[in-house]
């Protein structure tokens, strides 16, 4: 409900990207917006998703009876909902076992467009709604940025644009050194497929 239902006003991210630090500004976003240099593009950015914390701590603030738990919360991450839904899951943290590892995988393999609904936007929610799926699983059963692109590009299908989907599908079968949307891997000698130059060249083509 709060990718797809709890969206501000006037802004492009929900509070399900907040929620899982996907966002503009959040821990996980994948754009790294933190490191852009200053303008007024960075700053609209930074106060939407100070906006979108503070929405996102009133509602889970709003759904606990616990008061001493509410002003736990209050005093340690003022306004932060990110933060807080972490102090939360701390809190009722329970370790992952193989019936909850197996679920994440039948989300992770049914997943395709339709999951987040097909529109204008479908590209971006989708690589959105991949990251959050991602950080539910143990760190340790994630999944690499290649298999995230390899996912993506599984989603291309005929019937919703059939030259995206031939893109796509020359793409999962090139060779490494044919691949189109790929970079350095950090150990200098291999590349890995690179999310980011996938929505950059498909995003505008989907438009």
């Amino acid at each position: 409900r709060l990718e797809r239902e709890f969206r501000p006003d006037s802004d492009d991210y929900s509070l399900g990207d907040t929620i899982a630090g996907i966002d503009p500004f959040g821990p996980d976003d994948p754009d790294n917006h933190v490191n852009d240099p200053a303008s007024s593009a960075r700053a609209k950015l930074l106060k939407a998703h100070e906006r979108r914390n503070r929405i996102l701590a009133s509602h889970i603030l709003g759904h606990i009876l616990d008061e001493n738990l509410k002003s736990m919360i209050r005093d340690a991450h003022p306004n932060n909902g990110y933060a807080a839904f972490q102090f939360l899951k701390a809190q009722c943290y329970r370790e992952p076992n193989d019936v909850s590892i197996l679920e994440m995988d039948r989300l992770w393999a049914e997943f395709d467009f339709s999951t987040v609904g097909i529109d204008e936007n479908c590209i971006g929610n989708a690589i959105r709604h991949l990251h959050q799926l991602n950080n539910q699983r143990p760190i340790a059963a994630r999944h690499s940025e290649d298999a995230i692109v390899r996912k993506m590009l599984s989603c291309f299908k005929p019937g919703l644009n059939e030259s995206l989907a031939t893109i796509a599908m020359v793409e999962l079968g090139a060779s490494e050194s044919d691949r189109r949307f790929k970079r350095v891997a950090p150990d200098g000698l291999s590349t890995i497929r690179d999310q980011q130059m996938l929505l950059q060249f498909m995003e505008p083509l989907w438009r």
